[in-house]
């Protein structure tokens, strides 16, 4: 009887036993013969300790047996009895990740198991920790066994034999340590980091990638280490070798987990690289080697530029070999594949998705799991079709009760991705009672689960309040571990604030949520002050008060933890979330908000590197902040560097300035250096960018006229419809505002005005809450309502407050005279009410489109008179007298 055909049954007879009211004192008992190979329906007098006893020590374990064994191993009434029969020897052969795999699964079913475990791996160092550490789940079984008393055993072992163990199982072995809370400062850790530094120039490829793995773990980085490692990886990438996919696959992550420390040479270099082995048939028909690579460009950082000529080259064979392949893609290759594309948002076409959706639609048989249909579901995204989603749904309603607590997680992981709303109420009302009934495996999991099924059940919370009853209260558990997931936190709080009928966090996890901020760390203090600001609900007074209280300790924490910030990279890194509310910057306290801008302000410099400059472009480049101290040292960074900028932080920097309308002193010399990247690797731009450049470009008064007549020509335009379905009006709204800028700025260009018809339809007018106050005096300023047009649309559709006309004596004209049209000694004035939203958040500077709008109005003809809101709000012309006094001198003087 081999082990592999024994646990694969033992599940079965677990249940049996169950049903039976077995006990382990009980002599026999009458079971189908499960163990024979042909399963013959025929039964035999089997003690379950005989049957361990005919385990053979050679035998193998697999990954699938054990599944099914552990998860059907809590049926017991004493499932640490059924341990005593597990022969230990058996685990001798088995492979790392199976030796995992079967203690993880145990750890996840009931800790019992695991207590039961570890006396067994210290009996047998040899042969389990030592499989043990070799897993590619190690840290998640640490987490498991931390500071479990067992383990001083083992750590003595270890300790006593490290210089016998080869390379791969030594840093494994480090990385063990590190994760159960051996200090990094302690001998053990020094010992074996100063041995495997030793050992860096002889590794492997797959050996330097654990080792870098060791070393980024550790909270003090060694700089010689560090040099060792990048060291290693340019001798790597230097040397061209045969590699295999799970080779550069190691290579790519890496490279990837060190790209701090790379030179842009060596990073170019692996981009060379990974290009060339894509360019041979052996390594992309080869639907694993697809599979790693994708992997592998997903964990390709921010700081790469997305547009790089070489990833993009590398994602279009990437796509060819794909659809070549598809059919023979496994699940894990074909999420891979369209995961890659989506994170470094390259065109994404809807060819493409619907056939990488009917693969993932044929993958899914009748035998397919759970976890098969989660990984498929990825493939899917917010634009796939009803159906292929009611395919997806009808498997995954089936198998939801396999879910186990971190499948749970994952699956409510899919529908955020996706959209909660595409699925009916029927399948996410079950997936929140199994969500509720599995609350004992939810205490035990990382903050991950509790972070996806809180967030999809704020978005979504039609469900039964019994089931919220039981979901509050294993949230309520899980904020018992907040201090493991800090991170994973403020979405529980935000779900616990929002539960129907919540009157908020019982007092005792209030004072023990409050009583560990002083621990938290700046990320974590971030994301939770923007999610508790993004509350909008109406709440009971209690959750009102506890989150202004929160909202108070947690902006004090930030204040204590800013100081420490020492550089641009890492400041851009703790605000990058908080600094998003700027849509409302009244919920972030001032004091706050002033420090941090000025924190900004203080580490600038003129020596910026292309890390830095990509970090804070890529926090301010959707945001009106005016800080042109900031703004003139990124450009003069810009242009003193000696190597070619990437595109995607120039096009970065360039809607950062277009958003505020600064224009710096060495602008002119940037937008050269911009305008020679993108003809270099012109044939490499989509529509969408080439549009995005000029677009900003127009905002400072610059059209280059190839570049221009190129989008304007009639082989381009017709892809516009293409783009437009893609990406909704967006496409067709930028090429409007390009068109319009053309037509008044360049009419030399003879570029025709073609987007009369699309601003009928799409463009409205909205009356300005503020014209109430300011219509009145206006109007006694003017002479009368007739003299005055209220929301009214210029030529070429900007939108104006007021419009009046005034003859050659500065005298009104009535609105029905200037019906019939307007001589040209007459005078057309465009009163506009500049609001708050009109300018910098930071500052009375008026932003980049309405600084075009006014520029525009002129060319038009108008006088343009302006009301901003801070003079209007000005305590001197709060009585009506002295608005009127305004508007006259604003308007006749």
């Amino acid at each position: 009887i081999t082990m592999a055909g024994l646990l694969g049954r033992c599940g079965a007879m677990l249940i049996l036993l169950k049903k039976l009211h077995w006990h382990p004192s009980s002599p026999w008992l009458p079971v189908p013969n499960l163990l024979h190979h042909h399963r013959q329906a025929t039964c035999v007098m089997l003690q379950p300790h005989v049957m361990m006893s005919q385990v053979s020590p050679s035998t193998c374990l697999t990954t699938k047996n054990c599944s099914s064994l552990c998860r059907n191993a809590t049926t017991c009434d004493d499932p640490v009895e059924f341990l005593d029969y597990l022969d230990k020897q058996s685990l001798q052969t088995c492979s790392p990740n199976d030796t995992a795999s079967y203690i993880v699964q145990l750890g996840h079913c009931q800790m019992q198991f695991l207590r039961t475990i570890l006396p067994w791996l210290e009996a047998s160092y040899h042969v389990g920790y030592k499989q043990l550490l070799m897993a590619d789940r190690l840290e998640e079984v640490s987490q498991r066994v931390k500071e479990h008393e067992h383990f001083i055993g083992l750590c003595t072992s270890l300790e006593q034999s490290y210089q016998d163990c080869d390379d791969k199982l030594l840093t494994y072995s480090a990385l063990m340590l590190l994760y159960l809370g051996v200090h990094p400062e302690s001998p053990i850790i020094h010992k074996l980091l100063f041995e495997l530094r030793d050992r860096i120039p002889s590794m492997s490829v797959q050996g330097t990638s654990i080792v870098a793995r060791f070393y980024l773990a550790m909270p003090k980085l060694d700089t010689i280490t560090g040099r060792k490692i990048v060291n290693q990886l340019a001798k790597f990438l230097d040397t061209r070798q045969d590699w295999s996919g799970e080779d550069f696959s190691s290579l790519c992550v890496t490279t990837s987990k060190m790209i701090r420390l790379l030179s842009k040479d060596r990073l170019l270099a692996f981009f060379r690289l990974a290009r060339q082995l894509t360019e041979e048939p052996q390594y992309l028909n080869d639907p694993k080697y697809i599979e790693n690579l994708s992997v592998a460009l997903i964990k390709i950082p921010d700081r790469v530029d997305v547009n790089n000529v070489e990833i993009n080259k590398i994602l279009t064979q990437l796509k060819d070999a794909t659809l070549r392949n598809l059919n023979l893609l496994s699940y894990r290759g074909l999420r891979s594949v369209c995961n890659a594309i989506q994170y470094l948002r390259w065109q994404y076409s809807d060819d493409f998705r619907l056939k990488c959706e009917e693969r993932a639609v044929s993958l899914l048989h009748d035998d397919c799991g759970i976890r098969e249909i989660i990984n498929l579901l990825t493939v899917c995204n917010s634009r796939t079709d009803r159906h292929i989603l009611d395919v997806f749904e009808e498997k995954l309603y089936d198998k939801l009760e396999d879910c186990d607590g971190h499948l749970i997680g994952n699956v409510a992981r899919c529908f955020n991705e996706v959209d909660p709303y595409h699925f009916s109420h029927r399948t996410f009302c079950k997936l929140q009672h199994v969500a509720a009934d599995q609350g004992h495996a939810f205490s035990t999991y990382s903050g991950a689960m509790a972070h996806s099924l809180a967030s999809l059940f704020v978005r979504r919370p039609d469900c039964k309040l019994e089931v919220h009853d039981k979901l509050t209260s294993f949230f309520l558990q899980y904020l018992d571990f907040m201090d493991h997931d800090m991170r994973y936190v403020s979405s529980v709080l935000l779900y616990l604030m929002l539960v129907p009928g919540c009157p908020g966090l019982p007092e005792s996890v209030f004072e023990r949520m409050l009583s560990s901020i002083p621990r938290w760390n700046m990320r974590h203090v971030s994301v939770t002050v923007l999610r508790l600001n993004s509350i909008g609900r109406r709440l009971s007074p209690i959750c009102e008060r506890q989150i202004d209280v929160l909202q108070v300790v947690f902006q004090m924490r930030f204040l204590e933890l800013l100081p420490k910030v020492t550089t641009l990279n890492e400041l851009c890194r703790v605000t990058r979330r908080m600094i998003r509310i700027e849509q409302n910057p009244t919920l972030l306290d001032n004091d706050v908000f002033r420090t941090v801008i000025d924190k900004y302000k203080e580490l600038s410099s003129e020596d910026m590197d292309e890390i830095t400059l990509n970090n804070v472009t890529g926090v301010f480049s959707n945001l009106k902040y005016y800080l042109p101290s900031l703004f003139e040292d990124m450009v003069k960074s810009i242009n003193r560097m000696e190597v070619t900028l990437e595109l995607k932080t120039s096009m970065q920097l360039l809607r950062m300035l277009g958003k505020v309308g600064y224009r710096p002193e060495e602008f002119d010399k940037f937008v050269s250096a911009l305008l020679k990247i993108w003809q270099e690797s012109y044939s490499q731009q989509n529509y969408r960018i080439v549009l995005f450049i000029l677009c900003y470009l127009s905002r400072f008064h610059c059209f280059p006229q190839k570049e221009l007549k190129h989008v304007f020509s009639m082989d381009i335009l017709q892809t516009v419809d293409r783009e437009v379905k893609e990406y909704h009006n967006r496409i067709r709204n930028d090429l409007m505002i390009l068109n319009r800028a053309c037509v008044l700025e360049c009419p030399e260009l003879g570029i025709p005005w073609f987007h009369e018809q699309y601003c009928r339809k799409k463009i409205r007018v909205h009356k300005n809450a503020a014209s109430k106050m300011v219509k009145p005096p206006l109007e006694r300023v003017l002479g009368g309502e007739q003299y005055l047009s209220t929301a009214v649309l210029s030529p070429y559709y900007y939108f104006l407050d007021f419009e009046c006309v005034l003859d050659e004596n500065r005298q009104t004209i009535h609105k029905t005279i200037t019906n019939y049209g307007v001589k040209d000694t007459w005078q057309r004035v465009a009163i506009l009410l500049q609001t708050q939203q009109k300018y910098c958040l930071n500052s009375e500077y008026l932003d980049g489109f309405n600084q075009v709008k006014l520029h525009h109005l002129k060319l038009l003809g108008y006088k343009v008179v302006e009301i901003p809101y801070y003079e209007w709000n000005n305590i001197k012309i709060e009585d009506f007298d002295g608005q009127c006094d305004y508007l006259y001198n604003k308007i006749f003087v």
